[in-house]
């Protein structure tokens, strides 16, 4: 029985990536789950890859280097199966980063279940865009025989063959044989169905969404309206608040404004023309706008113009010589 503090050995394997091996690691050891060694495979780089990956020995000991020749995206990938410790395995592209709470969710289903695979959902990221990896035809957290998981899967085209997509169990991965083919291209997709259909557990759809996607798509949204926010503050709200707090004074050229309290209010509220102006703009609003619950926005906007209507008559009156 799986339990939650269970070890995950991470594996990378690493070839001629300097410019985004540090971003991967980096993301790997700053999980909020900590039980984790990190095996960099460093497939025989003709980079600065080596001398990173050794770097992050010194500077972390849960993670181990093994240098080796050239072999192949999988023969990486089995070598660090083959020294692996952990209970359970994560392959992470040295060109990839996870969220920081990714090992956490994965294996607290892991744990609860005692699957032999954990399916996690995935963004994709090229030139500036976003392509979603999502299992929507499944219920979250549902468990499912690996064959339902399958066919549920393949018929919405929701079946996604990378590796890295996955939480294993280690023990199944052994037991079972469950190697990459050595020396073929698209290893991913040779892989994945035999790793599918040798499961005798159910398969885990990762349930709910990640705090720290929902953390930084929120931060990207407030950063989309930021210009739009600005610009409401500053000729907006800034305007209407100036108005109100300059109703309190008399202002006039070439001396000091001098506070007043609510005597604009009174002069403004007694002139007959402005409170004319005032029921007149009061009935254009309610006939233009009518009760169509559509128009809410609409009536948001004239609101406004009543407001600004009302702040700028206040304004005027504070702005009048007073003898």
């Amino acid at each position: 029985m799986a339990n939650h503090n269970s070890k995950i050995s991470i594996i990378v394997p690493v070839y001629n990536v300097e410019h985004e091996l540090s971003r991967c690691v980096d993301s790997i050891l700053n999980q909020s789950y900590t039980n984790i060694e990190v095996i960099l495979v460093d497939d025989g780089s003709t980079d600065r890859c080596p001398s990173i990956c050794d770097a992050f020995v010194m500077k972390d000991r849960r993670v181990r280097v093994i240098h080796k020749p050239n072999g192949g995206l999988s023969s990486a990938r089995n070598a660090g199966l083959r020294e692996a410790s952990g209970e359970w395995i994560l392959y992470v592209d040295s060109d990839d980063y996870i969220l920081n709470d990714s090992c956490e969710r994965l294996i607290a289903v892991g744990a609860k279940y005692d699957c032999d695979i954990v399916s996690a959902d995935a963004i994709r990221e090229f030139n500036g865009g976003r392509e979603y990896m999502v299992h929507g035809s499944l219920a979250d957290g549902k468990c499912y025989p690996s064959r339902d998981f399958i066919i549920k899967t393949v018929k919405p085209c929701e079946w996604y063959a990378p590796a890295w997509l996955n939480l294993y169990k280690r023990s199944f991965l052994i037991e079972n044989n469950l190697f990459f083919v050595e020396g073929l291209l698209h290893e991913d997709m040779e892989m994945q169905p035999r790793v599918f259909l040798a499961a005798k557990t159910a398969k885990i759809k990762e349930p709910k969404r990640s705090r720290a996607l929902v953390r930084q798509e929120t931060i990207a949204s407030y950063i989309f309206l930021l210009p739009s926010l600005i610009f409401f503050v500053g000729f907006v709200i800034y305007p209407m608040v100036l108005c109100v707090v300059t109703s309190f004074f008399d202002s006039t050229m070439n001396r000091a404004d001098i506070f007043v309290g609510l005597a604009n209010y009174k002069e403004l509220f007694a002139d007959p023309i402005f409170i004319g102006a005032l029921k007149n703009t009061f009935i254009i609003v309610v006939v233009s706008v009518g009760v169509n619950p559509r128009q809410t926005l609409m009536k948001s906007g004239s609101f406004i113009s009543v407001w600004s209507f009302l702040s700028i008559r206040l304004a005027a009156a504070a702005d009048s010589p007073r003898f």
